[in-house]
């Protein structure tokens, strides 16, 4: 059973439920989320496990922020293999599963706030 893709405890706890810096820091990271994705599948495409480590480092940094837990299991993988620069075919269905876990947190979010 997945987890709900934000735990807005965690963002609270951050902020110290302060509701404006709670908005911005969801739009910078709606916002950075799809660049995000987007350079994960490029350095992956080109093999290039330094930059896959970096990306997904920052952006695994930013989804725990939010508290988006299952974002973070492909994110760590696609980290280590980077880091261990043994990018496999697994790299690309990595990719994958954080756009479409990114996906169900947008979709959240903007659900959530509407």
């Amino acid at each position: 059973m997945k987890t709900l893709p934000v735990d807005w405890d965690i963002l609270r706890d951050a902020t110290d439920n302060d509701q404006a810096a709670m908005k911005e820091i969801v739009s910078i990271y709606l916002r950075t989320g799809v660049e995000n994705v987007r350079e994960l599948r490029s350095a992956v495409k080109r093999e290039d496990p330094a930059q896959v480590a970096a990306l997904a480092h920052r952006f695994l940094g930013s989804s725990r922020f939010l508290g988006a837990k299952e974002i973070e299991i492909p994110l760590a993988a696609l980290m280590k293999m980077g880091r261990t620069r043994r990018l496999s075919p697994l790299a690309t269905h990595l990719v994958d599963r954080t756009e479409k876990e990114f996906v169900r947190i947008d979709h959240y979010v903007k659900t959530y706030h509407e």
